[in-house]
């Protein structure tokens, strides 16, 4: 017998009219009615807040907050602290959920007794329902594949990554209220980029075990206007912030720094490739090859970035089947370990015409 828990769920909105309707929509639908919807508009400039105040007026399950533009990580706080629910659950606003998400979660978390429950996120509309299991593991297994996928033999990795796919992010999750507020987890405001690691990784080290559902519950919808899809000449500073956070978050705890030093490492990595696609591989960018070099050649000048470069093992691009993503990878780690920012230069301009001309 399933308990039937309230389930508070948090939207933060920033001028998503396009598709705000049908996500909110798709949680009216719910086979699973005991929840909440807390709806943080942060100060969008489109027709966004009249979408959610036509919700409001037909259902009083639906709740509006109007803020100051004060960035996503501030407006899920908010949620977090208006919530009255006994779980808590982050959706984006161009997001959607499935008719049976809230019911299979809860579920999922009664059976389990887990604090923390993860489903399965898609990218196609069509899902089909299926029985599903439950598997639990320990939270460290969880946090060290939030942080370093890559990590897993490529066996092992794609025989689990449908299931720990949707680990990157917040969304698609029940989380206890009680886990979060007991613990003072919030996400942090001043992270521009990497919030959303920060937090789940932070819930995973104050549980025991997280529950992995083997369902697809979640629609996620490729942005191509967020904010790592276009080209964001800010995004180098912001990878620097995250960078100099999340290193002292791990070395500065010795239980931290003895299980995921390797894998703090390759999240700092990540974040430059973040970078290194944002500058070199979105179309519409405008950097020479001169301007290319003196950005990267700074940001590798930090101790931390390029320590951290210098420790990443390329034997996670090896694999039996070769693909053109997995080559790329390979030489891009190359090329930062080798510091040879022209060859990095000319792979990123290669890339775009590859995937102008060729659909890979």
């Amino acid at each position: 017998m399933i308990t039937e828990e309230k389930i508070s769920i948090i939207i933060p909105v920033y001028n998503a009219s396009e598709h705000l309707y049908d996500c909110l929509n798709s949680i009216k639908l719910q086979i699973y009615k005991n929840y909440e919807v807390l709806i943080i508009d942060d100060g969008s400039t489109d027709d966004s807040v009249k979408i959610c105040e036509n919700f409001i007026k037909d259902d009083n399950r639906f709740k509006l907050v109007v803020q100051k533009n004060s960035g996503v990580s501030n407006a899920r706080n908010k949620g977090i602290q208006m919530c009255s629910g006994n779980w808590i659950l982050f959706i984006d606003a161009d997001d959607m959920i499935f008719k049976n998400t809230l019911n299979t979660l809860i579920q999922a978390a009664n059976e389990s007794k887990c604090l923390v429950v993860q489903g399965g996120i898609t990218t196609k509309l069509q899902n089909k329902l299926n029985s599903f299991q439950c598997l639990v593991y320990k939270n460290y297994e969880i946090a060290k594949f939030l942080l370093n996928p890559y990590e897993y033999n490529q066996l092992e990795y794609y025989s689990k990554a449908e299931l720990l796919h949707s680990t990157q992010g917040c969304y698609a999750k029940l989380i206890s209220k009680d886990l979060i507020k007991n613990n003072k987890i919030y996400f942090e405001n001043n992270l521009k980029l990497g919030e959303d690691l920060v937090f789940y990784f932070n819930i995973l080290n104050s549980t025991e075990k997280v529950c992995i559902v083997t369902e697809k519950i979640y629609f996620y919808r490729i942005n191509q206007f967020s904010v790592t899809h276009k080209y964001n000449p800010k995004l180098l500073d912001n990878a620097l912030e995250f960078s100099y956070y999340f290193y002292q978050l791990i070395s500065s705890n010795p239980k931290y720094d003895k299980l995921y030093n390797y894998d703090m490492r390759y999240q700092i990595y990540f974040h430059l490739r973040l970078v290194i696609d944002n500058y070199l591989w979105n179309t519409k960018q405008t950097l020479n090859v001169y301007k290319f070099r003196k950005i990267i050649s700074e940001y590798m000048s930090n101790d931390i970035i390029n320590d951290s470069i210098k420790i990443i093992d390329i034997k996670y691009t090896q694999i039996n089947i070769l693909s053109y993503q997995l080559i790329r990878n390979k030489l891009r780690v190359i090329f930062l370990k080798t510091h040879n920012w022209t060859l990095l230069y000319i792979l990123g301009k290669l890339n775009n015409c590859i995937y102008k001309f060729k659909d890979i």
